[in-house]
């Protein structure tokens, strides 16, 4: 089953919905939830059924969603509130600084291109407005995503080789895998791309933006197995900032704000 048949495929949002239905004690999501809250006009990028699109919006209207999924969107419209539109890319149907908050939570793993995402959401955020992202950090070598079959002892080595390369943050460069379609569906077989927190960040940073928020969520990490047990020295660190481990934990999730010049 290709992606775009998965996204149409009613069990994937049923899934969606439950995991939605739990975020609303995730640390990333709480810090999304109160930034977002006082901006009068949001979108939500990948709203899928729409329920964490709900959680944010809360009794406001002017928030509003978009996804590829016409399955997705159907579920969606039981928020009367909140208007959606489908979307057959990366490229966003609306007029440049028309939003003061975007968000995004456990898209951009499925996304084609990264750098038009984040190009997309600087064009139809208002100065000023805030931009606050969720998804996997694949590119850790500690999570990195199912289809990714490289050794453990590669996704390490290569890692540390591209702290020592110069990324001047034009673009994301994040690396690229084929989705599992042979077999059942389980969490993020989907996935298109492996999202960094390191390249990320630097985008920000580049381009000027004030970045409210920065967390890979280490404290989120409870090993499942003897091989995740012996991850806990790297959760360890970086949750007492040591670099480079503090960058790599299991999620990407900042908050930042476009510069009003």
């Amino acid at each position: 089953m290709i992606p775009q048949q998965t996204w149409e495929d009613n069990r994937y949002y049923d899934m969606a919905a439950k995991a939605s239905q739990e975020i609303s004690t995730h640390p990333g999501f709480r810090r999304m939830r109160e930034v977002l809250s006082v901006a009068p006009t949001v979108l939500d990028i990948g709203c899928g059924e729409g329920t964490k699109t709900a959680l944010i919006a809360g009794d406001r209207t002017g928030v509003q969603g978009v996804d590829v999924s016409e399955t997705a969107l159907a579920r969606a419209s039981q928020y009367k509130h909140i208007v959606t539109t489908k979307v057959s890319n990366e490229k966003l149907p609306f007029k440049d600084a028309m939003f003061e908050g975007i968000m995004s939570c456990f898209v951009m793993e499925h996304i084609q291109d990264a750098d038009l995402f984040m190009e997309e959401c600087a064009r139809v955020l208002k100065p000023g407005g805030v931009v606050a992202l969720i998804c996997p950090n694949f590119a850790s070598p500690f999570f990195t995503s199912p289809p990714n079959k490289k050794s453990v002892l590669r996704r390490h080595s290569e890692a540390w080789v591209k702290l020592g390369k110069k990324n001047d943050g034009a673009l994301l460069e994040w690396e690229r895998v084929e989705p599992i379609t042979d077999r059942e569906y389980q969490t993020d077989f989907d996935t298109t791309l492996e999202p960094s927190f390191i390249t990320m960040k630097r985008w920000f940073q580049t381009r000027g933006w004030t970045i409210q928020y920065a967390n890979t969520h280490w404290g989120l990490f409870r090993p499942m197995n003897l091989l995740g047990k012996f991850f806990l020295p790297a959760k360890y660190l970086g949750m007492l900032g040591v670099y480079p481990f503090r960058e790599w934990g299991p999620e990407l999730c900042i908050i930042a704000e476009k510069p009003t010049l």
